[in-house]
């Protein structure tokens, strides 16, 4: 089941309100009668201080009862997650050095936006997380950092 909040005065490009969503996921692998509960919670932030805006996010996953088979596991990395490393390449890593995922991960990102030129927005952004083996090791001491700054073109096409 999936419970949502929406109160962004814009879907797309928010510069004030917030979103909050839960899910909670039955996770049952019927070749080792696994059982687990997959759970993960997002605030989203948007606030405007005169044509600058701050938009701020957290994310928490866990998983109870049993751990989360490989399909169901957490990853992040990238550009939905934490900018500056490769796609789903962050948390605990198998022998080879390839993303084994977790069963819990923390994501907390912080944005400031400004405009910079007609429909040309700059952003500078830190980005904090990292993928857990258990729900006990979660911490916020042990998280991967990426930051950088970037320009964004705000068009009513595409954003």
């Amino acid at each position: 089941g999936t419970a949502f909040v929406d109160r962004r005065d814009d879907p797309f490009n928010a510069s004030r309100g917030w979103f909050g969503s839960f899910n909670a996921e039955r996770v049952t692998e019927f070749e080792s009668n696994d059982d687990a509960i997959k759970l993960q919670g997002s605030y989203f932030r948007y606030q405007a201080l005169g044509p600058v805006v701050l938009a701020s996010a957290a994310r928490v996953g866990a998983s109870f009862l049993d751990p989360l088979s490989f399909g169901e596991r957490f990853f992040l990395g990238g550009a939905d997650t934490v900018r500056g490393y490769g796609e789903s390449l962050l948390g605990p890593k198998t022998f080879t050095g390839s993303a084994r995922g977790g069963n819990a991960l923390l994501i907390l990102n912080q944005e400031v936006r400004v405009p910079v030129y007609r429909w040309i927005r700059g952003v500078a952004f830190v980005d904090a997380g990292n993928v857990f083996e258990s729900n006990s090791a979660l911490s916020v001491t042990n998280l991967e950092v990426g930051y950088g700054v970037g320009l964004r073109l705000h068009t009513p096409f595409s954003i």
